[in-house]
């Protein structure tokens, strides 16, 4: 036998090896976006108490806790999706430890399976559209009244249940109420402390002090201290008779000193045998801290160019083939939950279709046909955006979301209790001035307002600073609604309305709408949840076509800042028109500016539209003729030059492409 053979021998052997024994040398799992990924982590303030951890309360003797810090119950790992988008869209805040972990999504790419690394991690401030907006006033003093008198009818709205001697009556967590009297016109309820001296606040123990009448409950508060109300964290910004926290800072503004182990690595890529994002990721020269980003030009990520209209081989996905982040997608999805009931679909042939089982709530777009979305990036259903990566045009694939992926995990804070029952005085007493501001004319004697959805008013007396209006009742008459029935009933001086809910409607609540879920006979309960909250959400997706970065007009916009000039010349063109109202100080401008405007669906239609922006907040006479109450404003133009929609606030870019194409 040659040396050729012996070597050759070799080599079969370490194959041959290699195929039952998993390879010769398995290498360690390296993180790629997309791979789904399990932490254990400590993170730190500055000064070293601990803010968030997974390990167990039981391992954490002589630890230094933060004054935020909350125990947690679970596994001593968690599961995130590397390098989906960490930073929250500051729209709307996520509890504390869930941004912890949105942010470190993106920094766990390139990490390496049993790696422990030191991640330093940092938050810009939320943006804003005022400069005060996430800043809340809280006073410093509070007073409890020592004793309260209420109607039993009262009583059992805000208790749910007859007084009775002895019952406690919880009005809030301060004070201890117990029920001392009954009759059958009033309920005497008593209040004491509900701790001893001190009582324990987001602020620390708050003094509280006893008088004649009343207690007072004085809040310790020092400038510039982190403090925790229920799952957000904030920062005391100020201190006088009341106290200002400013909740603007994910963090409260502070760097959190991250210890990350990397305690398992799962690639979906690998499962499914097809090669996903990783395929174009860079293996290697990856720093902890670092999200894998292709190179950048002038018009995109630099990738090797080839067609991308034809299907790719079953089962096969290579570099120039698969989609990565900058691309645009047109993809065809159906969204269903675990037990079929359809949510939503991009293909009409589904979306239409009598047989399919549909939840109430189920949509499609207007114009059926795959939905535009930036690979990589937040589409109008989560995840379906990251999913495209690696994918080439015609390729299918299935997802299965789980909350925490989707629509987040449902929020019991959001579940609102309402009585079904609701007292009135026949005979009301409104300021002057509020009823001029609400009814916008003058009281006079006799008029009839609509004071309730259901029955009016009666004005019967103008006085100096008040108007007397007479609630106009007919006793027992019933009025329909989608959400249920509301009956008036007349009692004596005062007027009750009853509701009989259909469980399952939507409700219009005070803090926007809700599902009722169930009614126990005194009370309802709305659910202002999203409704796809808590639910895993099963996806079926395929990648249509695929427009590369590179072949999408730069991402370089040519704004005019002369208002006049630029409309005239726009509908001379012929060309319909974006104007952009904003402030230096705007920060929800800034993200429009940074992140909407340059996002590919809007960079497709870039060359369709003349774009405008003025700083309005230098121009009361511009704020004055669009009505602009809040920053940013988009307003959009038919080509012929009239007016088309104005759009009020933050525009998400799916948001925007389709009030976009509704103006071509």
């Amino acid at each position: 036998m040659n040396r050729f053979s012996k070597n050759l021998d070799g080599l079969l052997t370490c194959a041959l090896l290699g195929a039952a024994l998993s390879g010769c040398a398995a290498p360690t799992p390296v993180v790629r976006q997309g791979d789904k990924v399990s932490l254990s982590f400590d993170c730190r303030l500055p000064g070293g108490g601990l803010v968030v951890t997974t390990r167990p309360e039981a391992a954490l003797a002589g630890e230094t806790k933060s004054a935020i810090y909350l125990p947690r119950t679970g596994s001593a790992a968690v599961e995130i999706t590397a390098g989906t988008a960490g930073a929250a869209n500051g729209q709307e805040r996520i509890p504390f430890e869930q941004e912890v972990l949105q942010r470190l999504a993106p920094l766990t790419v390139g990490l390496k399976e049993g790696d422990r690394a030191q991640i330093a991690l940092s938050a810009e401030r939320f943006p804003v559209s005022s400069p005060n907006e996430k800043t809340v006033r809280l006073a410093r003093v509070r007073t409890r009244p020592k004793e309260l008198r209420l109607t039993p009818e009262v009583f059992r709205q805000q208790a749910g249940k007859d007084p009775a001697v002895g019952d406690a009556f919880k009005k809030d967590r301060e004070m201890a109420g117990k029920v001392v009297e009954v009759s059958d016109r009033e309920v005497v309820v008593r209040f004491t402390p509900a701790g001893n001296e001190a009582l324990a606040t987001p602020f620390g123990p708050a003094a509280v002090r006893e008088l004649s009448d009343r207690y007072e409950i004085e809040f310790p508060a020092t400038k510039g201290q982190l403090v925790r109300v229920g799952p957000i964290v904030g920062r005391i910004a100020d201190v006088d008779d009341y106290i200002s926290v400013d909740f603007g800072h994910p963090f409260g503004g502070d760097v959190l000193a991250c210890d990350v182990e990397v305690v398992k690595v799962e690639s979906p890529a690998a499962s499914s045998g097809t090669v996903g994002s990783a395929a174009v990721a860079v293996a290697g020269g990856v720093g902890v801290g670092d999200p894998v980003q292709p190179k950048q030009s002038e018009g995109g990520p630099t990738v090797a160019k080839a067609p991308v209209g034809k299907k790719a081989e079953e089962g096969k996905t290579t570099a120039v083939d698969a989609a990565v982040s900058g691309d645009l997608a047109a993809v065809h999805y159906t969204a269903r939950l675990s037990d079929g009931t359809l949510v939503y679909s991009t293909r009409g042939s589904v979306a239409d279709n009598p047989a399919e089982k549909k939840s109430s709530w189920s949509g499609s777009p207007k114009k059926p046909g795959p939905e535009p979305v930036a690979v990589g990036g937040r589409a109008v259903l989560p995840g379906v955006g990251e999913a495209v990566a690696g994918m080439s045009v015609g390729q299918k694939k299935r997802l299965e979301l789980p909350p925490e992926r989707a629509f987040g995990p449902s929020d019991p804070s959001r579940m609102e209790r309402l009585p079904l029952s609701h007292t009135m005085p026949r005979t009301i007493t409104l300021p002057a001035d509020q009823y001029v501001s609400r009814f916008g004319s003058f009281p006079t004697p006799g008029k009839e307002i609509p004071l309730t959805p259901y029955f009016p008013a009666r004005v019967e007396a103008v006085r100096e600073r008040e108007v007397e209006l007479a609630l106009m009742v007919e006793n027992g008459k019933s009025y329909d609604d989608p959400f249920g029935t509301t009956t008036v009933a007349l009692d004596g001086e005062n007027v009750v309305t009853t509701l009989k809910p259909v469980i399952g409607s939507t409700f219009p609540g005070a803090t926007g709408p809700g599902v009722i879920t169930r009614s126990d006979g005194t009370s309802f309960t709305v659910d202002t949840n999203n409704p796809l909250a808590g639910k895993t959400i099963m996806v079926e997706l395929e990648l249509a076509s695929l427009t590369r970065s590179v072949d999408l007009p730069s991402a370089q916009f040519p704004w005019s800042e002369d208002h006049d000039a630029a409309l005239a010349r726009a509908k001379k063109e012929g060309k319909p028109a974006v104007l952009v109202l904003y402030a230096d100080w705007c920060g929800f401008c800034k993200q429009l500016f940074g992140e909407t405007i340059p996002d590919p669906r809007i960079r497709e239609l870039r060359d369709r539209f003349a774009w405008i922006k003025v700083n309005s907040d230098k121009d009361a006479g511009l704020r004055g003729r669009y009505g602009q109450n809040g920053f940013p404003m988009v307003v959009l133009f038919n080509a012929d030059g009239s007016l088309a929609v104005k759009l009020d606030g933050y525009q998400e870019a799916s948001r925007l492409r389709a009030a976009l194409e509704e103006v071509l």
